[in-house]
């Protein structure tokens, strides 16, 4: 949704919910509520980051929760669009090797 691109997924919920959230009304959020793109954005680099992380020898000693609390003390940086500009990090940031 947040790419624009319809995906199909199957859920188990333990109570009752909508079987979908419909794509009209995911815009309609997402329009009405700038930072819900951020925040999901967000959600799924930390889902994606943490099982990369543990595959990367820096961190072959940390658990799995570990990481994911480093990831969710992170935020969505936003980059230059000019095409040679240079993105600056700050203490916050760390290139992992």
């Amino acid at each position: 949704m947040i790419l624009n691109v319809n995906t199909y997924a199957n859920n188990i919920l333990d109570r009752s919910f909508p079987d979908y959230i419909k794509a009209e009304d995911m815009n309609e959020a997402m329009r009405r509520f700038p930072d819900l793109v951020d925040r999901l954005w967000r959600v799924c680099g930390v889902r994606i980051a943490v099982p990369l992380l543990l595959d990367v020898p820096s961190y072959y000693n940390w658990t799995k929760d570990k990481i994911r609390i480093m990831c969710e003390r992170s935020f969505i940086a936003t980059l230059p669009k000019e095409p040679n500009a240079v993105f600056k990090t700050n203490e916050q940031m760390k290139e992992v090797s």
